[in-house]
């Protein structure tokens, strides 16, 4: 249940990157395991710059730069995750990564070192099958995620969950991408089990 559950969200405007940013977010950490209370730290940092779509945008030699931002922020941000990752362990806290499926960032070596390092499982899931939907339509969106974690009940909330065949899906892309950002209620019911 959600009852007593405390969200604390780190976006763009607190920048995470910056040893504030990345104080903040362990000082939550530490605050509530200190209270006795469980925490789970959820990353879901920009997958921009890993989306099956820039393999066709590497080919454009106009994309270059805005590729080359993309991966700038991610290898910080992924200094910064690391960092958390760290200190979330030591106060006992449950990990959960989430990225798209496709997302090439998942066979990085780094990635692949995380998973064994903090030994993370990954479920794989479709946004369909938790009424993920088109803005723009009102159409399902398939939206394969993963899921990587080291807690069990988040395992078995999302296990099965892959499409049952639904007869149109509305791809996820453009402006329906970055609206599935925002997780929806079925989705975040699931975290709570």
């Amino acid at each position: 249940s959600s009852d007593g559950c405390r969200v604390y969200r780190v976006t763009a405007a607190r920048d995470f990157t910056e040893i504030d940013g990345i104080s903040y977010v362990v000082g939550i950490i530490r605050k509530e395991a200190r209270k006795g209370r469980t925490v789970m730290v959820w990353y879901s940092l920009p997958c921009t710059g890993g989306c099956p779509m820039q393999n066709i945008n590497r080919l454009n030699l106009k994309c270059a730069e805005t590729l080359a931002r993309h991966e700038k922020l991610h290898r910080r941000l992924w200094s910064s995750a690391m960092i958390v990752a760290d200190q979330a362990r030591e106060f006992g806290a449950t990990i959960v990564w989430e990225w798209p499926k496709g997302c090439s960032y998942w066979k990085r070596a780094e990635m692949l070192d995380f998973l064994k390092k903090f030994g993370l499982m990954l479920v794989h899931f479709d946004g369909c099958r938790l009424g993920l939907k088109s803005p723009k339509t009102g159409l399902p969106m398939r939206k394969p995620w993963t899921l990587a974690t080291d807690n069990w009940h988040i395992v078995a909330a999302f296990s099965g969950l892959t499409c049952k065949g639904c007869p149109v899906h509305t791809p996820c892309i453009g402006s329906d991408a970055k609206a599935s950002e925002n997780y929806n209620p079925l989705m975040v019911e699931k975290v709570h089990v």
